[in-house]
């Protein structure tokens, strides 16, 4: 669909064109692996973290998959600064 992915790969897609308060931003979505995430507790801590990170529109920890997919404005540091949140946490972002 988007190509092949490698375990343990940060996964992009294509921009997205969001209206928020009539302006328009160019979103980046991307999906990281966290290994070590295993429970609801996970869930919470690491949506709460990022949510807070300037630039971020979504996240959403699926359990299951142990992945956290992000929607963000695709600005200068912003996806450095949602790693730093979720290691913040404890746990590690798979490279």
């Amino acid at each position: 669909m988007f190509g092949s992915w490698h375990s343990g790969e940060a996964r992009s897609f294509s921009p997205l064109v969001r209206h928020r308060h009539g302006m328009e931003r160019i979103m980046t979505s991307r999906t990281l692996d966290v290994p070590d995430i295993s429970c609801d507790h996970c869930k919470v801590s690491i949506e709460g973290a990022v949510g807070e990170v300037n630039g971020v529109d979504t996240v959403e920890v699926t359990i299951d998959a142990r992945t956290v997919a992000i929607n963000y404005d695709g600005s200068d540091g912003t996806f450095e600064s949602v790693v730093a949140a979720i290691e913040e946490q404890g746990y590690e972002v798979a490279k």
